[in-house]
């Protein structure tokens, strides 16, 4: 009793990093979400820079606020598949609109979607139980050490990608 293996281990859950990511901030950047309009087109996911691993297309309705969805389609192992996802929005004091996602398998209110690797509907962090892989990392003193020479690295990597003014 008591040898390695007994006891209770929690599942090893998807981390976010993993996933593509839909970002209802990303949206109003890039002018995709726009009262009153239809709009259509293609968002696309790469890595470092290289081609697009990944591409969705979009049509997003908000002629009605009502009424205001997003339909996703993509491929996934040469199959079709789609997502229609509900928008709502909040008023801040400071006046605007907040817009958000309604999760399709939820129905809980968020600003960004996720499809991790092996699913087939973008859905929210809390829907895929999605951790990051930060909380994953121990936080000993042997291991402050190789966070801070990651996150060093990190800078470096930033100012190499910048491009000068």
């Amino acid at each position: 009793m008591g040898g390695y293996g007994s006891g209770w281990r929690r599942a090893r859950t998807d981390v976010v990093e993993h996933c593509l990511v839909l970002s209802i901030a990303d949206l109003v950047r890039q002018n995709v979400i726009v009262p009153g309009a239809l709009q259509r087109g293609v968002l696309a996911w790469s890595r470092a820079g290289k081609e697009p691993h990944a591409q969705v297309t979009y049509e997003v309705d908000l002629r009605t606020e009502k009424h205001a969805t997003i339909d996703l389609r993509y491929r996934i192992d040469n199959q079709s598949e789609g997502t229609h996802v509900w928008f709502s929005y909040t008023v801040p004091q400071y006046g605007g609109r907040r817009w958000w996602f309604s999760c399709p398998l939820t129905g809980s209110r968020t600003g960004k979607l996720y499809l991790p690797p092996g699913q087939s509907r973008f859905a929210s962090r809390r829907a895929y139980d999605l951790a990051y892989s930060s909380s994953r990392k121990s936080r000993s003193k042997s291991k402050i050490w190789d966070v801070t020479l990651r996150h060093i690295a990190k800078m470096r990597e930033r100012n190499r990608s910048r491009k000068p003014i």
